[in-house]
């Protein structure tokens, strides 16, 4: 999903493991190739940050949290990601941690 230049966003991560699994979440600026539309991120992990509330690389992060809630019937786990303002380009990815392994998801 896009989002508006200096606008706030809020993005959300659900997640099913046994064990339940813990949540990061990751930043991956933006190449800039202005012929192309889409974000062009580097995947490599020295381009990329690991996040934490009050972080200012890239956009400032008003707040992380997560929390285990009931949905369909399974206990899941929600990441929530507060952006306070956009000004710079780039993927978040969630990443989602336990002892049998882990996964990831971008949010464009």
């Amino acid at each position: 999903r896009s989002a508006d230049l200096c606008s706030s966003q809020v993005l959300t991560c659900t997640v099913y493991g046994i064990p339940p699994p813990s949540i990061q979440w990751i930043w991956h600026p933006c190449g800039h190739d202005i012929s192309k539309a889409r974000c062009n991120f580097h995947s490599s992990i020295e381009s990329s940050f690991l996040l934490k509330s009050g972080s200012s690389k890239g956009n400032l992060i008003k707040g992380i949290s997560q929390r285990k809630q009931l949905i369909e019937g399974k206990n899941k786990t929600a990441g929530v990601l507060e952006v306070a303002e956009s000004k710079s380009s780039g993927v978040y990815s969630c990443v989602a941690t336990n002892n049998i392994g882990m996964i990831a998801r971008a949010h464009v």
